[in-house]
């Protein structure tokens, strides 16, 4: 479960409770009623793009992931992300200055 989500999610129900109690009553001034929906608007879209944010960054982090867990199992490279060493072999003739 994405808590990221679930909390936007809660924060967008708690602005209209919230709307709810603050909207104005009919013999109050239309400009009242104007702000608290304008405000509502405003809370709900920056939350919408906060969430849109977040999965970007998900998404961007699954694939750098990817990218690293690929780039590991390529080449020499074995389990370890190590290249592997290969075994010494002694250099006869050249060594022991025979040609």
């Amino acid at each position: 479960m994405d808590l990221k989500a679930l909390g936007y999610f809660i924060s967008t129900v708690s602005v209209f409770l919230l709307g709810i109690v603050a909207w104005p009553k009919p013999d109050e001034p239309q400009w009242k009623a104007m702000m608290v929906g304008l405000g509502m608007a405003a809370s709900i879209v920056g939350m919408g793009v906060r969430w849109i944010s977040h999965r970007q960054q998900k998404r961007k982090v699954e694939q750098a992931k990817r990218e690293a867990d690929g780039a590991a199992g390529q080449g020499d490279d074995g389990p370890t992300g190590r290249a592997e060493q290969q075994p010494q072999r002694p250099m006869v003739g050249l060594a022991q200055g025979n040609q």
